[in-house]
């Protein structure tokens, strides 16, 4: 499952990148396991975003887990409750899924009626998305 999700990731971030948001992978195992795949910065929103493969399902999936390892969920929860944003990036068989941690329960669900933008490769726009972040992450900037 890592080397779909490395790929997920590769895309994603060359998308974001390619349309001038600064996105860093900064996942590296020294830091620590829970610790987010990449950070991103656009028009004063930062955000650290984890990745994730659910292979073989169509998405969105309110049924199946999201598949944390150890302490990511709650990382990712901590940091938003010290003002940070966090954003889960969910990569489904037919779709992906980019969601705001508070969106996921406590038993690792994805909520219903929670705020998500979806998208498939071939349709994704930088600015739809842009546009999504912003509607729904607050700016961090202090200039």
């Amino acid at each position: 499952m890592k080397k779909k999700e490395n790929i997920f990731k590769s895309w994603f971030v060359k998308a974001l990148r390619t349309n001038g948001a600064i996105v860093r992978v900064i996942e590296t195992g020294v830091v620590t396991a829970a610790f987010p795949d990449v950070y991103y910065a656009h028009d004063g929103v930062t955000m650290l975003i984890e990745i994730k493969q659910q292979e073989n399902i169509d998405g969105p999936s309110f049924t199946r887990k999201v598949p944390f390892r150890e302490g990511q969920q709650s990382f990712l929860v901590r940091n938003r409750m010290h003002g940070g944003n966090s954003m889960v990036a969910i990569s489904y068989r037919n779709c992906f899924v980019c969601t705001d941690v508070i969106w996921i329960d406590s038993n690792e669900h994805l909520i219903e009626s929670g705020e998500r933008f979806v998208s498939t490769k071939e349709s994704f726009t930088a600015r739809d998305f842009f546009n999504w972040v912003h509607r729904n992450f607050k700016s961090t900037s202090v200039i």
